[in-house]
């Protein structure tokens, strides 16, 4: 059982107020294994306590600013498994978060996940190698059962992901992802992804202190699914960071390309985990994005942990200024089952380019038990 309190507040300029108080609950029950199956079923249901007081949707309500946290009652998650020494699989409505999220992930930030309709294959049999194949036949959204659209509420889907991670060099995880979207009612969001991922932690000579660090590369086109675009576009991520015990701080530079016509774009990505917690770019801009963006986080006075963070972002096309962001965050574990968080984000917009101009306020008060 997991029970969320959340209230949020939000306020996008040339936009109305918003305030959301949610109260979204999950139950469900997990077999024990017999012959090596199991089975596991989740109900979800994202109770709205001041359904009139923000826009659910975008596109709805176009006077409130947006807060993706509508009512929905669903299946959250209802899958059998099998698994035998070294393999996995997994069929029916599930999570799935590869990698860092940067492509495939649940959104697990909002009241309501977005889970994967999917047969998923895992095999470890291979010392230090892992494989992953998923085929892909739906894809139901954040936004709810309750979204006034069928888009908004489910991607009918044909798509594929193929991971292989190896971590037989000391201190590196190294990857290699192929992303094949065909997003049947979504095409302009459909695409093909190829990269690259290399993620460590390195111990520093005679130091408490280590050295961890992430480089990334990724290309994008179009497929036969993709409609009014013709994409050819790449993705960079490189980050350093010092960490020590629960101490950590660091510099990254992130790039998703933009031809001025169309850009790099992950649609069924954890976004809120990257470019900032105001959520400004969820749609990269077709100039692209340059995100250079620092952070620290630390354990703070009566058991909080605390992180702050700050992003510049540009055009990847031009280095025009879209604006920057300021984020900070206040963890508090309670017991065992209960956690605290209270978080905020501002967002200042620079220039002319509708949807990220605009300055954006974000507030969170949060409560969340697991049984």
């Amino acid at each position: 059982m997991n029970t969320r309190l959340r209230y949020e507040y939000a306020d996008q300029a040339g936009l109305d107020t918003s305030n959301a108080l949610t109260f979204r609950n999950r139950l469900g029950y997990q077999t024990g294994v017999y012959s090596g199956f199991s089975l596991l079923a989740e109900g979800e249901y994202n109770w709205v306590l001041n359904n009139s007081e923000f826009a659910a949707y975008p596109g709805f309500n176009k006077g409130d600013t947006v807060i993706a946290d509508g009512e929905t009652f669903d299946m959250n998650r209802l899958f059998v498994k099998y698994a035998k020494t070294g393999f996995i699989a997994t069929v029916g409505r599930q999570d799935i978060n590869l990698l860092n999220q940067r492509f495939v992930g649940t959104v697990a930030w909002r009241q309501n996940d977005q889970s994967f309709d999917a047969a998923r294959i895992q095999y470890t049999g291979i010392p230090k190698l892992s494989l992953d194949y998923t085929y892909n036949w739906g894809v139901n959204r954040i936004f709810g059962t309750e979204a006034p659209s069928t888009a908004l509420r489910r991607f009918r889907a044909d798509n594929h992901f193929l991971n292989a991670t190896y971590t037989g060099v000391q201190g590196v995880s190294l990857s290699s992802y192929a992303y094949l979207l065909g997003l049947r009612n979504a095409t302009a969001s459909s695409s093909d992804t190829f990269g690259l991922l290399a993620d460590g932690l390195k111990p520093l000579c005679d130091s408490k202190y280590s050295f961890k660090y992430r480089a990334e590369w990724a290309y994008q086109e179009d497929n036969t699914y993709t409609s009014g675009a013709d994409l050819s576009e790449q993705y960079f991520h490189f980050l350093g960071a010092l960490v020590r015990e629960k101490y950590e701080a660091g510099l990254g530079f992130e790039s998703l390309g933009g031809s001025g016509k169309n850009a790099f774009h992950p649609p069924l990505a954890t976004l809120h985990l990257f470019n900032g917690w105001t959520d400004t770019f969820l749609t990269t801009p077709n100039g692209g994005l340059n995100d250079y963006y620092a952070y620290a986080s630390a354990p703070l006075a009566y058991g909080i942990m605390g992180r702050l963070e700050g992003h510049y972002y540009t055009a990847e096309k031009n280095s025009t200024v879209y604006g920057q962001e300021v984020g900070v965050s206040l963890v508090k574990k309670i017991n065992a089952n209960l956690t605290a968080l209270v978080k905020a984000s501002e967002y200042m917009g620079e220039g002319k380019l509708a949807g990220v101009k605009a300055d954006k306020s974000k507030v969170w008060l949060q409560l969340d038990y697991t049984f």
